[in-house]
This record gives structure tokens, C-alpha cells and sequence, in this order.
């Protein structure tokens, strides 16, 4: 999903967009598919019936998803239902934040300042010591900024 969705806000054609993210992970859902089906599929090797079963149930089930549901009819409903894929209610859309992995979006929210670097207390303590950096403690440039998209 995640794939088709960097291609229809690349490309902005529902149609276009299934077809990239199937080819670019197409080859990824099959190999896992027949991993995790030959690993479910071992199981029938030992000698418990439930656990036999539980294998082969895992195993088909795994199969169905990957193929049909995955392969067929994700791509064919999206195709058909469209630029509506992606629609949100205003609601929602206003609530939920802005979250880009591949390109930073240019902000006109409010900017948070960030501490110097001199006024940091990236320390923390551990039994009344201190025991070096925090890796909790975000870090940024002295003189930092970290913007925010928006503020809920």
C-alpha cells in the first residue's frame, strides 16, 4: 500500500500508481510468501496432529492472502474505486499530522526552538550516577529548529 501511495502522489493516476507498486512489490510478497509457506509447511514434518494442522491452516492461509487478496483484488478495487482511495474525511484529515518519509514538505506551521547545545542535559541517571548520553533526549544542531506541520 505504502508503495502505491508514494506512486499515485508522484504520478496523481489511481490506474498508474497500482501498476508501479505491484512491479516494485511483486517480487518481495511472492519470496516471502513462499518463505513463510515452505516454514509453515516444515511443521507437517513432526509428529503432533494439532501442530500438523496449525501448519497447514498457517500455510494456506498465508498462500490466500498473498495471492488473492494481495495480488487480485487490492489492485482491482483500488483500480476501481479510484481517486476515492486516498479520501478523508475533513475531520480526520485536519486531526491526523503530516508525515512524509521521501521529501521534506515546506512548513508554515509554528517553529519550536530548540535548546543550544550548552543548555541540554543529555545525561541521565542510573542509581544516582550519571551514565552518559540519553538516547531519549532528541538532538539537534546548537541553534537548532524543529518544525511542526501541525499542532493539534
Amino acid at each position: 500500500m505504502s508503495r502505491i501511495r508514494e506512486a499515485y502522489d508522484a504520478i496523481g493516476d489511481t490506474r498508474l500508481a497500482v501498476r508501479e507498486g505491484l512491479v516494485r512489490t511483486a517480487r518481495v510478497v511472492t519470496a516471502a510468501t513462499a518463505i513463510m509457506i515452505a516454514v509453515f509447511l516444515s511443521v507437517m514434518l513432526g509428529a503432533d496432529l494439532g501442530v500438523k494442522q496449525l501448519g497447514l491452516g498457517l500455510a494456506v492461509a498465508v498462500f490466500v492472502d498473498a495471492t488473492i487478496v494481495r495480488l487480485i483484488l487490492l489492485p482491482a478495487t483500488m483500480e476501481l474505486v479510484g481517486r476515492f482511495n486516498w479520501w478523508l474525511p475533513s475531520w480526520l484529515d485536519r486531526a491526523l499530522p503530516r508525515v512524509r518519509l521521501d521529501e521534506p514538505e515546506p512548513t508554515t506551521g509554528p517553529t519550536l526552538e530548540w535548546p543550544a547545545a550548552a543548555e541540554r542535559q543529555p545525561a541521565m541517571m542510573l542509581n544516582g550516577r550519571r551514565r552518559g548520553h540519553n538516547p531519549l533526549t532528541p538532538t539537534t544542531p546548537a541553534g537548532g529548529k524543529l518544525r511542526v506541520a501541525r499542532l493539534v
